[in-house]
């Protein structure tokens, strides 16, 4: 299989905050970058190194897991290769000393990667890191980046009140994965159906995108060789994580599992896992706080205690409901039968994430219009009350409700999907006049035109959906 290249997608807004930061370096800024391994933060910042240009010098320092001599002797190399520079490091306020003569002659660049290390392996790098801005770096032309792919770690040394470095920072950005809209940029070749199938299975994770690009022209080839075959690259992708930032990982992992199975309340969570219901709001936050991976979303104009727990990384979700439960065959070397489950499957499973592509597309226009109806709207969401009715999009606009139906089906949606959105639409409690949307794969039925027309419904299918997107880019 082929390997991962090196095209660089996305983060224009990222790299825009980094060069106005430099644009306008006067004194010193320490900015943090973290985020979950596999996002493209090292990536990131070396695209904003290579950015620089003119006299300026910038210097990238990778701290691996070793001693401390080591890394010491490391930097020191690094240091030799990039600017031709010599310096041995005996003490930290060597480098120190090195890097204040030096943004003294301009403004310089300096980006450490995988900096949480240093608290294991170094601690007195942090101590005299804290010590040396304090008393003169923070005044000199320098940007220092600080990258870590441990959230944890990166919040105990930076971000929380008791970190070696809180206060210190000038900036902070947790890098998120691609939106729906990034991921079309990097999969622009492919049809807007398969557009969707494959964000819903692979999500925003840039390396795991990379991979299933290198994997295969089609979503089930690309499925079995990136996850499921036994040389997969991704096929322990969850469960490595997970061990990475936490421990008890199995507690965790019954928990993804279980958000993944469609449990979305504490107790329907609490109940599958087989744990207390006040336990559990913990494993939760810190799958969220720390991972990013779950988040609770509460009903539009409902109850906040009707909140409900979803997974937000489209691969892990996709993971959990369908690869750990095929574990048995795929130690087996059956893939084949496992990935015959998962495509029986997959249709159904690619319509919640329907759903969240056509919500990013009315956030994309808010302050636009799609067709005759303007936007302008503080949140979106979906509604739905406690005994089961449910509608997909929902948003307070411009005095009235907007609510809609979205379906993912190879049949045109019907007229029956209009008379039952509006029929639930009459037990939102929220005043104003309502507006209906409806959202579908492949189009929709005479009759369910004709009614859109009689009731000034928007109606949307794939290639609506296709051409908004392309107009913002």
């Amino acid at each position: 299989m082929k390997q991962p290249g090196e095209q660089f997608y996305g983060r224009k807004e990222e790299l825009d905050f980094f060069a106005k930061r430099w644009d306008t370096l006067s004194k010193g800024e320490l900015i943090i970058l973290y985020g979950r391994r596999r996002l493209g933060k090292t990536r990131l910042a070396k695209k904003f190194m290579d950015s620089i240009g003119g006299k300026s010098k910038k210097l990238y320092l990778f701290v691996n897991a070793q001693e401390e001599s080591q890394i010491k002797e490391d930097f020191s190399k690094d240091i030799l290769e990039q600017t031709g520079d010599t310096l041995k490091i005996v003490d930290w306020k060597d480098l120190f000393d090195y890097l204040a003569i030096e943004a003294g002659k301009g403004k310089l660049c300096v980006v450490i990667d995988e900096f949480q290390r240093t608290k294991v392996t170094a601690p007195a790098f942090i101590t005299q890191l804290q010590n040396q801005w304090d008393s003169r770096l923070k005044n000199e032309r320098i940007m220092l980046l600080l990258v870590g792919s441990s959230i944890g770690m990166m919040t105990k040394i930076a971000l929380a009140g008791t970190g070696a470095l809180y206060g210190r920072k000038t900036g902070q950005m947790q890098l998120q994965p691609f939106t729906y809209a990034d991921f079309r940029r990097m999969f622009h070749d492919l049809g807007e159906e398969k557009k969707v199938e494959w964000f819903a299975v692979f999500g925003g994770t840039p390396y795991y995108l990379e991979l299933a690009k290198a994997g295969g022209h089609e979503l089930p080839k690309a499925i079995e060789t990136v996850v499921l075959g036994n040389a997969a690259p991704l096929r322990d992708e969850p469960k490595n994580l997970l061990e990475f930032e936490l421990r008890n990982i199995a507690r965790y992992n019954s928990i993804l599992h279980a958000i993944a199975a469609g449990k979305q309340t504490v107790k329907e969570i609490a109940d599958v896992v087989g744990v207390k219901q006040s336990s559990l709001p913990a494993y939760l936050s810190s799958l969220d706080r720390l991972l990013g991976l779950v988040g609770k979303k509460d009903p539009m104009f409902g109850r906040k205690n009707a909140g409900r727990y979803a997974l937000k990384d489209n691969f892990f979700r996709f993971w959990y409901r369908f690869v750990l439960s095929q574990s048995s065959l795929l130690e087996l070397g059956r893939a084949d039968k496992a990935l015959e489950t998962i495509t029986g499957q997959l249709d159904s499973y690619v319509g919640r994430e329907y759903e969240r592509v056509a919500i990013e597309l009315f956030k994309a226009c808010n302050g636009g219009k799609i067709r005759d109806l303007e936007l302008d709207f503080a949140k979106i969401g979906s509604w739905w009350d406690k005994r089961g009715n449910e509608i997909d999009i929902a948003f307070e606009n411009r005095g009235e409700l907007v609510l809609g139906e979205v379906k993912w089906t190879a049949d045109l949606v019907g007229v029956e999907v209009l008379e039952n959105l509006m029929k639930k639409a009459q037990l939102v409690n929220r005043p104003g006049r309502r507006r209906f949307v409806l959202v579908s794969k492949n189009g929709f039925t005479r009759g369910c035109l004709e009614r859109a027309r009689e009731t000034n419904t928007l109606t949307l299918d794939l290639k609506d959906i296709q051409k908004l997107y392309d107009s913002k880019r």
